[in-house]
């Protein structure tokens, strides 16, 4: 099976990073890449021996970067060819997710535990294609159809 994971900046990249340390405990395999929008840990990362990749930063406020970004995207799904995907993040994840999806991978969204009211924008469009949609606030869950509470990642 080959796994790429996924964050963009911020919260999202500290969750990420919590699971892949603990990656052991609950992943069957090794994930292969790592995709974000910062550099601020790639480095760390690819010390690992892990293949990072950095993409473009992008929100609906930012079309023509998103555009750049959906290219960036499918680029790095198509030398994967991942069997899985498991991300967390905003609109650039979410492009992330389509494309894996349409290579026929497996796709799991994790909400940031930032959203404590309802799923994210990219996570209610996610959710539609996803296998699995994560929310880590078991309200969310209970009032949001196909979206599973399994705890807290921090």
């Amino acid at each position: 099976m080959k796994l790429l994971v996924g964050a963009s900046a911020g919260g999202h990249a500290n969750d990420m990073r919590v699971l892949i340390d603990r990656a052991a405990e609950f992943w069957p395999v090794a994930p292969v890449a790592y995709i974000t929008t910062a550099d601020t840990w790639a480095d760390e990362l690819r010390d690992t021996g892990m293949r990072v990749y950095v993409i473009r930063e992008a929100d609906r406020r930012t079309p023509l970067r998103a555009i750049q970004t959906a290219f960036q995207s499918l680029r790095i799904v198509l030398k994967e060819r991942p069997d899985a995907i498991v991300t967390t993040g905003a609109m650039p994840m979410a492009i992330m997710c389509v494309w894996a999806r349409l290579i026929g991978a497996k796709v799991v969204w994790i909400d940031c535990i930032s959203q404590t009211e309802t799923l994210s924008l990219s996570g209610r469009a996610v959710k539609r294609l996803s296998h699995l949609t994560l929310t880590q606030w078991p309200e969310i869950a209970m009032r949001t159809r196909g979206v599973e509470y399994a705890g807290e990642v921090l």
